[in-house]
């Protein structure tokens, strides 16, 4: 929703800075930023992440070959869990990275890679080390709450636009963009009254 990425089978949710957008993937949570800035998000559930210190899980398991610099244990929201911070070149381009092991439960380990350009480290830090805190685990009550987005079809009355019914998208950013994605609709396109629409809603 918006900013936040909530899991109601794993119990825990966290939020990504203004500016950034989340896409879900098979293989990852990703939020792309300004200035080429990037956040991934996964998790590790196999044998190599049971029961390891998130510090010699970071350091030893996830990246061994990045020499991670101001290696330290840091606590989110009670969990045991461990940061460090290196600089990598990519495809002609360099980055700074920023690893964040969280100890999800005895089984799993959950991870964020925060990627910045050098220029924009500094000016993202503060943003970037709210979404590590941000980041906890739902109550029973919390994850049953979660209820995914569905598709409601409403019928257009006269002086209805596209503007208008936009609005009333669960999801605000480009709300009127994915309205008219969502009814083959082009910009500009009037609305018939008595003509079916679709609106993602809660």
């Amino acid at each position: 929703r918006g900013r936040r990425f909530s899991h109601a089978g794993l119990h825990f949710t966290f939020e990504v800075p203004p500016d950034f957008h989340l896409v879900n993937s098979e293989q990852a949570v990703v939020a792309q930023g300004p200035d080429g800035a990037r956040i991934q998000f996964d998790g590790d559930a196999s044998a190599k992440a049971a029961g390891v210190d998130p510090l010699d899980y970071l350091n030893r398991t996830w990246a061994p070959n990045l020499q991670l610099q101001g290696l330290e244990r840091i606590k989110v929201n009670g969990l045991a869990a461990a940061t460090g911070r290196a600089r990598v070149d990519s495809q002609q381009q360099t980055y700074d990275v920023r690893l964040v092991a969280i100890r999800h439960d005895p089984k799993r380990i959950d991870r964020f890679v925060f990627l910045t350009p050098p220029k924009a480290t500094a000016g993202l830090a503060e943003a970037l080390q709210h979404t590590t805190f941000s980041y906890h685990i739902l109550s029973p009550a919390e994850a049953a709450a979660l209820k995914p987005l569905h598709i409601k079809v409403v019928t257009a009355r006269s002086g209805d636009t596209p503007e208008q019914l936009s609005k009333q998208m669960a999801e605000k950013t480009g709300a009127l963009e994915r309205f008219l994605v969502l009814n083959g609709l082009k910009p500009a396109q009037p609305l018939q009254p008595g003509q079916k629409v679709k609106l993602v809603v809660e």
